[in-house]
């Protein structure tokens, strides 16, 4: 099942089989032409909501060529799409600023099943494989189930003009902070003794 995936697997995860009832699904990496596919799915609203824009299919091409980062994917295998992405996410380290961006859509009928949360989940595990310091999301206000996602995630949400911008530190920000402040009280007690 999807919620028995690790951290571990997570980090070195290229595809695996799991059930969920009777239904095969597949998680790992998404081509871009299956990445193209999935989003030219979603209709016009849910464009608008992934998006925060109106975005057409030869848009959607030239988004999904020129994207940096990695797209992973759950797939439908038992309902004749073998390669069905019905739920994205498009992960974007940025090793500059030590951010990870995340992105995600599910189709309208496998929506409520988890599938967004458990690739948001992988998201930040990878963040931490990446060394990356914080993870970010931006959407829509008004799309109210990713911004309960991005909570339930642990992520902190502010809202501003009709957007939200989601933001959690990640185990590697929290290390860095721990040795910060060791090596500040090293020196407190170096130069007090």
């Amino acid at each position: 099942m999807l919620s028995n995936l690790t951290s571990d697997d997570w980090c070195t995860l290229v595809m695996c089989t799991v059930y969920e009832g009777a239904i095969q699904m597949r998680v790992g990496l998404v081509s871009k032409d299956a990445a193209k596919v999935h989003l030219k799915s979603l209709s016009d609203q849910d464009r608008y909501t992934r998006f925060c824009t109106n975005i057409k299919d030869d848009q959607i091409d030239k988004y999904v060529d020129s994207a940096k980062g990695v797209f992973y994917g759950v797939f439908c295998v038992g309902d004749n799409w073998v390669d069905r992405c019905v739920c994205l996410m498009h992960f974007v380290p940025d090793h500059k600023s030590k951010e990870a961006e995340i992105a995600l859509s599910t189709l309208p009928d496998y929506r409520g099943n988890g599938y967004a949360k458990k690739l948001l989940t992988g998201g930040i595990f990878m963040a931490n494989a990446y060394l990356m310091e914080k993870v970010v999301m931006s959407g829509l206000s008004s799309n109210k189930a990713i911004v309960v996602l991005a909570k339930s995630c642990g992520l902190e949400v502010e809202h501003e003009c009709g957007e939200f911008m989601g933001e959690r530190g990640t185990a590697v920000s929290l290390f860095n902070t721990l040795a910060e402040n060791n090596i500040k009280m090293f020196k407190i007690l170096c130069w007090n003794s």
